[in-house]
Order: structure tokens, then C-alpha cells, then sequence
């Protein structure tokens, strides 16, 4: 089910989902306040269409993709519509966004497996998928962060902005953790371990295919040249 092939995924779509990726970090640090709620449903917006366009040229993946985006989207702009209720609308919509997320990643780790050379498009779509764990687990911080009345992690400030969240995501994927803000409750202890061990899992593997597809590369142009001495 869901099967790949080179065909479908060889074209260069991973710049777009990078490029918009980029504009999401940047302007969540930016533009990001108490009352700009908009700015960051404009901003996701923007990331989920451009991860549909990945999946593209698979139909089998990207009906799927469509309909968990568009529920994804579809939810947060009620939440942010709607004045009570919020976390039920943000439990959805990070339920529909982790569905989304796994069709994202599973092309990703498609292509490459499938590709035939190191690339700029391959490179830009491991970097994606990186950046899109932040993406992925920022929404789930959020979310704690209303389950738990704002005591899920210790922002040392009474009205964190979701770029707080988004900055805490972020060197807790790194692993570089300054220690300036720290998780409290168990649920935010629980997803900030799991988040540490999925990025370093993430690039392990990762890294491991790629210099193996690039010693693959390079033994097959010594064969060539060989073949072509001996004649």
C-alpha cells in the first residue's frame, strides 16, 4: 500500500517545501506576538501546501494528504474563530497533522532510498524533514501548554508567544539546550526526550544513506573508469 517509485518522486519539489519552511521560521521569530494568532495560521498554511505539492505526483498519497492538510488547516482556523473548546480543536488538528506528517516524511525517506545520486533536492528534502519535526512538535507543545493551564514548561514570563514555544522546540531538537527554559510537567518531560531521541535518530539514519549512497556513487564512477581504461 502506498508504494513508491522513482518515477513519482524524481521531480524537484523539495526546494518549495524547503523555501516555505525557511519563510515559517523567520517569520514566526519576527512578526510572531500575543494577538498574532493569524500571522501563524497564515504561516503553517503556506508550509502544508507546500508539502501537499510533494506528494503530488502519487496519487495514492496525496488524496490522503490533502484530506488530513486540509482538516489540519480547516481546524485551526476554527480554533482560532471560536472562543471556548480550544484544545479540543487542537488535539484534532495535531491528530490530523501527525497523519499528514507521516505521509511527508514516508516520501522523504522514499526518495531517498530511491535516488540514484546525491542532489541538491535530496539534500533540501532531508533538511525538510528536519525542520518539519520542529514544525510537528512546536503544535505539540502548544498544546500542552493549554492542557496544562500554561505550566507545561517554564518560560519564566507570564504570556509566552508561540515563538517561545517554536525557539524551545528548536534547541531541544538540536540538542543544544541553553537551560534557559525547561520542562515541568511530564507530558512536556515526555515529548521534549522523545523529540531529542527522534532528531538524533532522524540524522543518524539519515546520514548513514547518504554517505552510503555517495561511497555507492563513487565505486560505481571507479567501475566506469576502469571499464573504460581497460578498452
Amino acid at each position: 500500500m502506498f508504494r513508491l517509485s522513482a518515477e513519482n518522486i524524481t521531480h524537484s519539489n523539495f526546494p518549495l517545501l524547503f523555501s516555505s519552511l525557511v519563510v515559517f521560521y523567520v517569520g514566526i521569530s519576527l512578526f510572531d506576538n500575543a494577538n498574532s494568532d493569524i500571522i501563524t495560521n497564515l504561516l503553517i498554511t503556506q508550509v502544508i501546501l507546500a508539502a501537499t505539492y510533494t506528494l503530488s505526483k502519487n496519487g495514492k498519497i496525496f488524496i490522503p494528504a490533502i484530506i488530513a492538510g486540509s482538516l489540519f488547516i480547516s481546524l485551526r482556523w476554527l480554533e482560532f474563530a471560536v472562543e471556548g473548546n480550544k484544545e479540543v480543536f487542537q488535539s484534532l488538528a495535531i491528530l490530523f497533522m501527525v497523519g499528514f506528517m507521516v505521509l511527508v516524511f514516508r516520501n522523504i525517506l522514499a526518495y531517498l532510498l530511491l535516488s540514484k545520486e546525491i542532489n541538491t533536492n535530496l539534500i533540501l528534502g532531508v533538511i525538510s524533514g528536519y525542520l518539519m519535526l520542529g514544525v510537528l512538535f512546536s503544535f505539540g507543545f502548544s498544546l500542552v501548554e493549554v492542557l496544562s493551564d500554561g505550566q507545561g514548561i517554564n518560560f519564566k514570563t507570564e504570556n509566552p508567544e508561540f515563538k517561545d514555544i517554536v525557539y524551545y522546540t528548536m534547541i531541544t531538537l538540536t540538542t543544544i539546550g541553553y537551560g534557559d527554559l525547561s520542562p515541568v510537567s511530564d507530558l512536556s518531560k515526555l515529548l521534549s526526550f522523545s523529540l531529542g531521541v527522534m532528531g538524533q535518530l532522524y540524522m543518524g539514519i539519515v546520514m548513514a544513506f547518504i554517505i552510503g549512497k555517495f561511497l555507492q556513487t563513487d565505486d560505481s564512477k571507479n567501475d566506469e573508469s576502469q571499464g573504460s581504461s581497460d578498452q
